[in-house]
């Protein structure tokens, strides 16, 4: 049992004993609570304006220490400490996906929207207890500086400042001329866990994707029930602190005024450079390749795997080539909406970044030794284009990326070349005993090559969405994409006609006599509708960020389908 704060009738609470909240879901983890704010809403209830049952845990604007974790939990350890914004969400419904959190149709049956101790906002008990079960956790719960220092500042992360950010952004506040937003030019102290150090505008950005539908005006006075001094964590007592008090101290934690540093695992910094959510597009192509090999009875195990780990140490050789010279080139600023840049937000330094590119390209050719004994000649050929392409991608001194050239970069590399290469080591492997210095016969069919274009066109696709959300800053740092040479409407059409292609394939192999299995990828059409939808009417990355990952979701499911319909 544990003490929570809960509502018996109007104008009368208590602090009772009520049951400890448990894991109920592998995305759930469990906070100690540190601190709560009250809220006006919560003197909604407390002066019976809603109607409010008994019972009722209080308590939406919570920070603590995560003690229990779920399994499915990917961000989060024990020991955190994090703030949770105060409406729940799961992040993938259609309002979720589209920016609207504050309205998810997932976590509050029957309603859009849930929130903590909150009348009819679902089955999640408040924050003003000991401890709080919070759901989809790795979206519901940021991380925060450890330590107990700025509870008072960090506290009203909750709700209070995003909310106070999201009003001015509604209100298209600007500074006076002759005003600037300060930026911190010091340099953040060094320790094992890599410090980062970010403006709060970004911070508060962050937490107001919680609360975009949030459009309160008026708001009273936040009071603080906080931990007492010697006692654990959920411990009350009435010290009151107001938030006019609490934001001077949150300025006062800065390096500089309204510049607040982050701190960041460096594991989890590895993890955030790696970008993973990007390993559909080397997975993908493998997975056809297989498929069409188990098709043509030329299925090799071995290099099909070799292909794999090749193709996904380029990725992210590619992907830690991308932060590395994007920073240097300048590409990525402060105004970026896409996921963090580990060296442009100083997670990690640049050079480390360098050296990582430069290891995992030395792995991806280690592992394509093997495949250039498999596939001779062209292999290599082949192997040693794509490491050169991925640093040239946005490094070199043509830059292909920033010249409108990373579209047919990613066509090319990531989906023709890499669906006829696992194809090609797979038959090559069958039907020669040594080393081929050229293409033996039937080793490259023109199915491969068919096979090919949706994954690249959907690969490609991925590409369009990340530079339709980055076109104006892209403008502005000279980063010439096609989306900035041509246009949002240019960058739609070429999305729909990539889109098409890759939903006209398997028609192709229909009428070229494969079963009617290879139709399989058209259950992936609702998936595609909802993610066009999106990109033809949104740019902000609020909206395209979750249409980034959907796109991701959408190649690899259409790549698994259409193998599987090529292999039965």
């Amino acid at each position: 049992m544990m003490d929570a704060v809960i509502f018996k009738d109007d104008y009368e609470v208590a602090v009772e004993k009520v049951a400890e909240p448990e894991i109920q879901h592998p995305n759930d983890v469990v906070v100690d609570s540190t601190t709560s704010c009250i809220c006006g809403s919560d003197l909604h209830m407390y002066e019976g304006r809603t109607a409010a049952e008994p019972g009722i845990v209080f308590g939406h604007e919570s920070m603590g220490v995560v003690s229990e974790i779920g399994d499915a939990v990917s961000t989060l350890e024990a020991g955190d400490r994090v703030v949770m914004p105060f409406n729940v969400s799961c992040g993938f419904c259609r309002n979720c996906e589209e920016g609207y959190t504050g309205f998810c149709t997932n976590v509050n049956p029957g309603f859009a929207g849930g929130a903590y101790g909150c009348v009819a906002m679902g089955p999640y008990p408040g924050g003003q207890a000991e401890k709080l079960r919070v759901p989809y956790a790795d979206r519901n719960a940021l991380t925060l500086p450890e330590g107990r220092e700025h509870e008072d500042a960090f506290a009203l992360l909750a709700d209070i400042f995003p909310t106070g950010w999201h009003g001015t952004r509604l209100a298209e506040f600007r500074c006076r001329a002759g005003w600037s937003w300060p930026r911190s030019t010091a340099t953040p102290p060094r320790s094992t866990s890599a410090r980062a150090t970010r403006s709060s505008r970004s911070l508060a950005l962050t937490a107001a994707r919680s609360t975009r539908a949030s459009t309160r005006s008026r708001r009273r006075p936040h009071w603080r029930s906080n931990a007492s001094a010697g006692s654990g964590p959920g411990s009350f007592h009435g010290r009151c602190v107001r938030p006019r008090i609490a934001m001077a101290r949150l300025r006062d934690a800065t390096v500089v005024p309204w510049t607040m540093s982050v701190e960041v695992s460096r594991r989890r910094a590895w993890v955030m450079a790696a970008r993973p959510q990007t390993l559909p597009a080397a997975a993908a192509p493998v997975i056809v390749g297989v498929g069409l090999a188990v098709d043509a009875g030329v299925f090799a195990p071995l290099p099909a795997l070799a292909a794999l780990v090749g193709a996904a140490l380029i990725q992210i050789g590619t992907n830690f080539a991308n932060d590395y010279y994007d920073a240097i080139h300048g590409a990525d600023t402060d105004d970026r909406e896409g996921f963090t840049r580990v060296v442009a937000s100083g997670l990690i330094e640049p050079s480390e970044v360098k050296r990582a590119m430069w290891l995992t390209f030395a792995a991806a050719i280690a592992v394509g030794t093997y495949l250039v004994a498999v596939g001779g000649l062209p292999i290599l050929v082949v192997g040693l284009a794509s490491v050169v392409a991925g640093i040239a991608y946005t490094g070199g001194p043509y830059p292909l990326g920033y010249h409108g050239l990373g579209d047919l970069f990613v066509f090319v590399f990531f989906g023709v070349i890499a669906v006829t290469g696992t194809y090609y080591v797979q038959a090559a492997s069958v039907v020669t005993g040594a080393v081929p210095l050229w293409m033996p016969d039937g080793t490259v069919t023109a199915a491969a090559i068919v096979a090919s274009l949706p994954v690249a066109a959907l690969s490609t696709n991925i590409l369009v969405v990340n530079n339709v959300r980055d076109r104006e800053e892209d403008a502005e740092t000279g980063k010439r994409t096609l989306a900035v040479r041509f246009g949002y409407r240019f960058a739609r059409g070429q999305f729909l006609c990539l889109l098409a292609v890759a939903y006209l394939v398997p028609f192709w192999f229909l009428w070229a006599g494969h079963g009617i299995a290879t139709l399989l990828p058209l259950i992936t059409l609702p998936l595609a509708a909802a993610v066009t939808r999106t990109v033809l009417t949104e740019t902000t990355g609020e909206a395209l960020n979750p249409v980034l990952e959907s796109t991701g979701k959408l190649l690899a499911a259409y790549a698994a389908l259409f193998a599987a319909g090529l292999a039965v």
